[in-house]
Protein backbone atom coordinates (compact mmCIF):
# COMPACT_ATOMS: atom_id res chain seq x y z
CA UNK A 1 0.00 0.00 0.00
CA UNK A 2 0.99 3.32 -0.82
CA UNK A 3 2.42 5.60 2.06
CA UNK A 4 2.79 9.56 2.25
CA UNK A 5 5.20 10.89 5.29
CA UNK A 6 3.24 13.88 7.49
CA UNK A 7 6.39 16.28 6.97
CA UNK A 8 4.74 16.93 3.41
CA UNK A 9 1.42 18.29 4.72
CA UNK A 10 1.77 22.16 4.63
CA UNK A 11 -0.20 22.28 7.81
CA UNK A 12 1.37 20.21 10.30
CA UNK A 13 3.50 21.68 12.44
CA UNK A 14 7.59 22.11 12.05
CA UNK A 15 9.28 18.80 13.92
CA UNK A 16 11.29 19.25 16.96
CA UNK A 17 14.94 18.21 17.12
CA UNK A 18 15.11 14.78 17.36
CA UNK A 19 11.41 14.19 15.69
CA UNK A 20 11.23 12.28 13.04
CA UNK A 21 8.58 12.36 9.91
CA UNK A 22 5.55 9.58 10.41
CA UNK A 23 4.58 7.46 7.71
CA UNK A 24 1.59 5.92 7.52
CA UNK A 25 -0.28 3.64 4.78
CA UNK A 26 -3.30 5.61 2.90
CA UNK A 27 -5.59 5.03 0.40
CA UNK A 28 -7.52 7.43 -1.64
CA UNK A 29 -9.91 8.72 0.60
CA UNK A 30 -7.30 9.19 3.42
CA UNK A 31 -5.01 11.06 0.72
CA UNK A 32 -7.57 14.09 -0.17
CA UNK A 33 -7.51 16.25 2.60
CA UNK A 34 -3.79 16.24 2.15
CA UNK A 35 -4.36 17.17 -1.26
CA UNK A 36 -6.47 19.61 -1.26
CA UNK A 37 -4.84 21.39 0.54
CA UNK A 38 -2.31 21.29 -2.73
CA UNK A 39 -4.54 21.53 -5.24
CA UNK A 40 -5.12 24.69 -6.20
CA UNK A 41 -3.02 27.38 -8.34
CA UNK A 42 -0.37 28.51 -6.11
CA UNK A 43 0.71 32.34 -5.29
CA UNK A 44 4.36 32.75 -5.13
CA UNK A 45 5.00 32.54 -1.28
CA UNK A 46 2.54 29.43 -0.79
CA UNK A 47 3.43 25.41 -1.37
CA UNK A 48 3.58 24.58 -5.04
CA UNK A 49 0.59 22.33 -5.43
CA UNK A 50 3.41 19.40 -7.07
CA UNK A 51 3.25 18.27 -3.87
CA UNK A 52 7.11 18.90 -3.15
CA UNK A 53 6.42 20.93 0.05
CA UNK A 54 8.92 23.95 -1.83
CA UNK A 55 7.36 27.34 -1.84
CA UNK A 56 5.53 27.98 -5.50
CA UNK A 57 8.38 30.48 -6.21
CA UNK A 58 11.07 27.94 -5.50
CA UNK A 59 10.08 25.22 -7.27
CA UNK A 60 7.64 25.13 -10.46
CA UNK A 61 7.18 28.92 -11.40
CA UNK A 62 10.25 29.59 -12.74
CA UNK A 63 9.89 26.16 -15.30
CA UNK A 64 6.52 27.82 -15.88
CA UNK A 65 7.65 31.65 -16.42
CA UNK A 66 10.32 30.33 -19.38
CA UNK A 67 12.73 32.24 -16.33
CA UNK A 68 14.45 28.38 -16.02
CA UNK A 69 14.22 24.60 -17.55
CA UNK A 70 13.33 21.78 -15.38
CA UNK A 71 16.73 20.15 -14.67
CA UNK A 72 15.27 16.79 -14.03
CA UNK A 73 12.38 15.00 -15.83
CA UNK A 74 11.23 14.64 -12.17
CA UNK A 75 11.08 18.43 -12.17
CA UNK A 76 9.28 18.60 -15.97
CA UNK A 77 6.48 16.15 -14.35
CA UNK A 78 5.58 18.53 -11.68
CA UNK A 79 5.73 21.11 -13.26
CA UNK A 80 3.39 19.59 -16.16
CA UNK A 81 0.65 18.58 -13.80
CA UNK A 82 0.77 22.21 -11.96
CA UNK A 83 0.30 23.15 -15.67
CA UNK A 84 -2.82 21.01 -15.97
CA UNK A 85 -4.11 22.99 -12.41
CA UNK A 86 -3.51 26.08 -14.49
CA UNK A 87 -4.94 24.72 -17.25
CA UNK A 88 -1.35 26.47 -19.12
CA UNK A 89 -1.84 24.37 -21.97
CA UNK A 90 1.47 26.20 -23.86
CA UNK A 91 3.29 25.09 -21.14
CA UNK A 92 2.43 21.82 -22.07
CA UNK A 93 2.93 21.73 -25.78
CA UNK A 94 5.86 23.18 -25.51
CA UNK A 95 7.91 20.68 -23.03
CA UNK A 96 5.64 17.70 -25.24
CA UNK A 97 8.74 16.37 -27.66
CA UNK A 98 8.88 18.25 -30.76
CA UNK A 99 7.90 15.43 -32.99
CA UNK A 100 4.38 14.95 -31.06
CA UNK A 101 3.36 18.41 -31.31
CA UNK A 102 1.80 18.29 -34.69
CA UNK A 103 -1.37 16.20 -33.31
CA UNK A 104 -1.31 17.99 -30.00
CA UNK A 105 -5.22 18.88 -29.45
CA UNK A 106 -4.74 22.34 -27.35
CA UNK A 107 -8.63 22.80 -27.10
CA UNK A 108 -9.37 19.03 -26.15
CA UNK A 109 -6.19 19.15 -23.52
CA UNK A 110 -7.66 22.89 -22.33
CA UNK A 111 -10.80 21.52 -21.88
CA UNK A 112 -10.13 18.09 -20.19
CA UNK A 113 -7.79 20.57 -17.93
CA UNK A 114 -10.38 22.84 -17.21
CA UNK A 115 -13.80 20.39 -16.26
CA UNK A 116 -11.09 18.19 -14.05
CA UNK A 117 -10.78 19.54 -10.30
CA UNK A 118 -7.09 18.15 -9.48
CA UNK A 119 -6.55 16.97 -6.07
CA UNK A 120 -3.09 16.22 -5.61
CA UNK A 121 0.12 14.30 -6.66
CA UNK A 122 1.68 11.38 -5.86
CA UNK A 123 5.16 10.46 -7.52
CA UNK A 124 5.71 6.70 -6.59
CA UNK A 125 9.20 6.23 -8.05
CA UNK A 126 11.82 7.73 -10.53
CA UNK A 127 14.40 5.82 -12.77
CA UNK A 128 17.22 7.61 -14.00
CA UNK A 129 16.38 11.23 -15.62
CA UNK A 130 18.69 13.17 -13.86
CA UNK A 131 20.98 15.92 -14.95
CA UNK A 132 22.90 14.77 -17.51
CA UNK A 133 20.94 11.65 -18.28
CA UNK A 134 19.59 11.25 -21.64
CA UNK A 135 16.31 9.11 -20.60
CA UNK A 136 14.62 8.97 -17.68
CA UNK A 137 11.18 7.59 -16.11
CA UNK A 138 8.63 8.81 -13.68
CA UNK A 139 5.60 7.18 -12.15
CA UNK A 140 3.11 8.86 -10.01
CA UNK A 141 -0.48 9.20 -9.54
CA UNK A 142 -2.88 12.25 -10.04
CA UNK A 143 -6.01 12.03 -8.32
CA UNK A 144 -8.74 14.52 -8.94
CA UNK A 145 -12.64 14.58 -9.76
CA UNK A 146 -14.38 14.68 -13.54
CA UNK A 147 -17.78 14.86 -13.69
CA UNK A 148 -18.25 14.00 -9.63
CA UNK A 149 -16.32 11.29 -10.11
CA UNK A 150 -13.17 10.87 -7.88
CA UNK A 151 -10.44 9.26 -10.24
CA UNK A 152 -6.67 8.05 -9.17
CA UNK A 153 -4.64 8.13 -12.50
CA UNK A 154 -1.87 6.03 -12.61
CA UNK A 155 0.80 7.02 -15.18
CA UNK A 156 4.14 5.39 -16.00
CA UNK A 157 5.85 8.80 -18.20
CA UNK A 158 8.90 8.78 -20.51
CA UNK A 159 11.07 11.60 -21.21
CA UNK A 160 13.90 12.92 -22.93
CA UNK A 161 16.75 15.50 -22.66
CA UNK A 162 17.71 16.89 -25.64
CA UNK A 163 21.24 17.65 -25.62
CA UNK A 164 21.08 20.69 -28.27
CA UNK A 165 18.99 22.76 -25.98
CA UNK A 166 19.66 21.06 -22.28
CA UNK A 167 16.06 20.62 -22.06
CA UNK A 168 13.87 17.77 -20.94
CA UNK A 169 10.75 17.00 -22.74
CA UNK A 170 7.84 14.45 -22.47
CA UNK A 171 7.71 11.70 -24.82
CA UNK A 172 4.70 8.93 -24.15
CA UNK A 173 3.87 7.13 -21.20
CA UNK A 174 1.21 4.29 -20.14
CA UNK A 175 -1.15 5.29 -17.64
CA UNK A 176 -4.82 3.81 -16.79
CA UNK A 177 -7.30 5.12 -14.11
CA UNK A 178 -9.20 3.74 -11.45
CA UNK A 179 -12.70 5.22 -9.80
CA UNK A 180 -12.79 5.76 -6.36
CA UNK A 181 -12.12 2.29 -4.16
CA UNK A 182 -10.20 0.65 -6.94
CA UNK A 183 -6.75 -0.53 -6.49
CA UNK A 184 -4.57 -0.13 -9.60
CA UNK A 185 -1.86 -2.10 -11.09
CA UNK A 186 1.69 -0.79 -11.66
CA UNK A 187 2.98 -0.62 -14.69
CA UNK A 188 6.64 -0.72 -14.47
CA UNK A 189 7.62 -0.77 -18.41
CA UNK A 190 5.51 0.57 -21.23
CA UNK A 191 4.52 -2.25 -22.66
CA UNK A 192 1.31 -3.30 -21.07
CA UNK A 193 -1.75 -2.02 -22.75
CA UNK A 194 -3.15 0.97 -21.68
CA UNK A 195 -6.57 0.40 -19.32
CA UNK A 196 -8.99 2.75 -18.15
CA UNK A 197 -11.62 2.04 -15.94
CA UNK A 198 -12.87 5.57 -15.77
CA UNK A 199 -13.40 7.96 -17.62
CA UNK A 200 -14.55 6.39 -20.81
CA UNK A 201 -12.70 8.39 -23.63
CA UNK A 202 -13.98 8.83 -26.74
CA UNK A 203 -11.31 8.79 -29.99
CA UNK A 204 -11.52 12.27 -30.02
CA UNK A 205 -11.35 13.25 -26.47
CA UNK A 206 -7.66 13.91 -25.47
CA UNK A 207 -5.45 11.02 -24.27
CA UNK A 208 -6.00 10.40 -20.48
CA UNK A 209 -2.05 9.92 -20.30
CA UNK A 210 -1.82 13.97 -20.51
CA UNK A 211 0.12 13.82 -23.99
CA UNK A 212 -2.37 16.94 -25.35
CA UNK A 213 -2.50 14.36 -28.41
CA UNK A 214 -6.14 12.78 -29.17
CA UNK A 215 -6.87 9.60 -27.90
CA UNK A 216 -7.19 7.93 -31.86
CA UNK A 217 -3.71 9.56 -32.36
CA UNK A 218 -2.35 8.19 -29.25
CA UNK A 219 -3.03 5.15 -26.65
CA UNK A 220 -6.05 4.55 -28.81
CA UNK A 221 -4.28 4.08 -32.15
CA UNK A 222 -2.74 0.82 -30.52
Amino acid sequence: MDTLCHFVVPSVPRLRRGQFPICKPLDLDDRLPYFRSMSTTSAASENCVCGSGLEFSKCCEPYLSGDKNPPTAEALMRSRYVAYVQANISYIKSTLAPEKRKEFDEAGAREWATKSKWLGLEIMSTKQGQAGDKKGVVEFTAIYKFNGKKIGHHEVAEFRRDEKDDRWYFVDAESHEHADGQGHHHHHAPTAPVVRDQPKVGRNDPCTCGSGLKYKKCHGAA
